[in-house]
């Protein structure tokens, strides 16, 4: 799916694609993405109700980030989207399973995520828990989001390995 035709943004892009509501702190996502100083442009994917996305666009205004934030909406298949992009950034205050970090991992690509529970501790793993910050760490996050720009991480096989059917099968079978 994540070869499928999409019109996507012209170059480099960071990317969050969560529900736009209230506990997925896209209020966070703004904040420490206009604290970072990033040249990379932003897009949010998602929908939620209208309430949420006004305040997330008033946000963005408020911000002076007309210009560097992307509200994209939602999107059936959002898989061409994280293979284009430089990073995924997830700032939720929890989640069940966040397997859009697992996706995006598949997809070689790159993920800055806050240490919600639960799921991103066990995901983001090696060299990548570089780029697992606190929650209340907005400053970490910000210069997360700012090495991420200056030098993204490249995903190999060995950060995903254990999500792969062949080691998680195995695994599940010997309950």
């Amino acid at each position: 799916m994540a070869a499928e035709p999409a019109e996507l943004p012209g170059g480099e892009f960071f990317l969050c694609v969560a529900a736009l509501e209230p506990r997925k702190r896209h209020d966070r996502l703004l904040r420490t993405y206009a604290k970072s100083g990033a040249a990379t442009p932003l897009v949010i994917m998602g929908k939620g109700k209208p309430e949420h996305e006004a305040a997330i666009r008033e946000q963005i205004r408020d911000l002076g980030l007309e210009e560097r934030v992307i509200m994209a909406g939602y999107h059936r298949n959002p898989y061409p989207w994280i293979a284009a992009a430089k990073a995924m950034l997830l700032t939720s205050d929890a989640e069940g399973l966040p397997r859009v970090l697992i996706e995006s991992l598949l997809l070689h690509t790159p993920v800055i995520s806050v240490d919600c529970p639960s799921g991103p501790r066990e995901i983001l793993t090696q060299e990548l828990a570089d780029f697992l910050v606190a929650p209340d760490d907005e400053k970490g996050l910000a210069e997360a989001i700012a090495r991420m720009d200056q030098g993204p991480v490249e995903i190999e096989e060995r950060h995903y390995r254990q999500f792969l059917k062949e080691s998680a099968l195995p695994q599940f079978e010997a309950l």
